[in-house]
């Protein structure tokens, strides 16, 4: 097995935990990293600072998951201001992250399932436009637009 990426694992784990789908064993996953000795120092820093997006990218997904797992266990746990005051953390945590990386469809989409689960399907929709100027190749984000579309009767 050719190891993958570690952007390639990141995003395949931000995007399974948002869809709630399995994740891969780790067994099934083997990550590569650059070779220091064959990378210049800019490039080193460059592969340091994607990973640590990755990092806080995947941080605010599982905050996300963690969130609502919670309050679909506990649900008498939540009255209306902690529920708003959770989703408007990840709401902040997700603009926070794509006004530091704006380049990022991933992040643009992530924000804007939740967006689109909480209502805000307009603001939602924008970042799945801004999503598809970045990328115009990933099939999640041409069924987000298509989902929206079809509900607007458009």
């Amino acid at each position: 097995m050719t190891p993958a990426p570690l952007s390639t694992l990141l995003t395949t784990l931000c995007l399974a935990l948002a869809a709630a789908a399995p994740l891969p064993s780790l067994a099934e996953v083997s990550v590569s990293t650059p070779p220091e000795s064959t990378q210049p120092d800019a490039s080193i820093s460059e592969f340091e600072r994607g990973a640590e997006a990755e990092a806080r990218l995947l941080d605010i997904v599982l905050r996300e998951k963690t969130f609502f797992s919670q309050v679909e266990e506990r649900p008498e746990s939540y009255d209306q201001a902690a529920l708003e005051e959770g989703i408007d953390t990840l709401i902040e945590a997700y603009a926070s992250y794509n006004a530091d990386h704006p380049g990022d469809p991933m992040a643009m989409i992530l924000h804007g399932k939740l967006l689109m689960m909480v209502g805000l399907r307009e603001a939602a929709m924008k970042l799945f436009l801004q999503a598809d100027q970045v990328d115009p190749n990933i099939a999640v984000l041409k069924q987000q637009i298509g989902n929206y579309l079809a509900e607007q009767n458009e």
